[in-house]
């Protein structure tokens, strides 16, 4: 396997989600700023006394996080875990081999208990990173996530909040008729994926996880804008702009002009943009079930 990551282009199978190649350009325009990420959530996480940290990367799709954990630290040991056969090839063939000892890829189904069984109390971090948007069993998916995570340990969703995922320099009225169609757009059971963080709180503590906190981090961009974000964000503005199913057509003409890279005021364009895209990170520990008894105990 060679080290080279894939070029700035289209993954090569067709089986692939139809969400695959907006990932990858995600991944080319943030590197370095979601290995920074990754890095400070692990200082967070208790380190076992043996040194180093068994890792899941729950829906780990081409690999790129499971990678890059694995690289963070040489004592890390990590699995990535999704049910896309076409996606964990790719996540195979694309891991260097200096990281083979300690990063493989395995084909698991956690809504599947039996398959979940497999992994029980198997590892000290459990991350889901980018992938509950894309998941209708938000609740069941945490709760085998907890299953996986040793007592102790930490579960850490990333997730972004399509209400404020992007905040550039484009008007106001423009951002605000976006989302608005894109709500009134979402059927009720999609809503929770679409504005995640709102949600996580509760639907961690239900799946037995305590001392919840969140992080948020910002990438922040002034323009002129490199080719990797560029070409990401007209990826990210034109699925958005095409999914829509709402609104009129002198609406979608207003959203076009600003957002859409054919538009004639495409704010990415502009030498002096700005733009700021934000996520949350939400952690919670599993408790400590002989440890919380004693301390009742006494």
């Amino acid at each position: 396997m060679a080290d080279e990551q894939l070029p700035n282009d289209r993954l090569p199978d067709d089986r692939l989600p139809d969400y695959a190649h907006c990932l990858q350009l995600q991944h080319a325009a943030f590197a370095t700023d979601l290995r920074e990420m990754l890095e400070d959530l692990l200082r967070a996480c208790p380190e076992p006394a043996s040194g180093g940290r068994e890792i899941a990367d729950i829906a780990c799709g081409d690999g790129f996080f499971s990678r890059l954990l694995a690289e963070i630290d040489p004592r890390n040991r990590v699995v990535g875990l999704d049910v896309d056969e076409a996606y964990l090839a790719v996540a195979r063939r694309d891991s260097p081999a200096r990281l083979s000892a300690r990063l493989s890829f395995q084909n698991c189904d956690l809504l599947e208990p039996e398959q979940a069984e497999r992994f029980a109390e198997a590892f000290d971090v459990v991350f889901c990173i980018d992938s509950l948007e894309s998941i209708e069993d938000h609740a069941g998916l945490l709760r085998q996530m907890v299953r996986l995570c040793r007592p102790g340990g930490v579960v850490i969703v990333t997730e972004t909040d399509n209400l404020h995922d992007l905040i550039g320099s484009w008007p106001p009225e423009t951002e605000n008729l976006l989302h608005r169609l894109e709500w009134e757009g979402l059927a009720d059971q999609e809503k929770e994926g679409y504005a995640f963080p709102r949600y996580a709180s509760a639907l961690l503590r239900s799946a037995g996880l305590a001392d919840l906190t969140v992080r948020s981090y910002t990438f922040d961009r002034s323009g002129p804008f490199d080719e990797p974000l560029k070409a990401w964000l007209g990826e990210q503005f034109r699925e958005r702009l095409d999914n829509l199913s709402r609104g009129t057509a002198a609406e979608r003409a207003e959203l076009r002009r600003h957002l859409h890279p054919a538009g004639e005021d495409y704010f990415a364009n502009s030498p002096h943009a700005l733009l700021t895209y934000l996520r949350f990170c939400i952690l919670g520990r599993k408790p400590d079930v002989a440890a919380e008894s004693h301390e009742v105990a006494w």
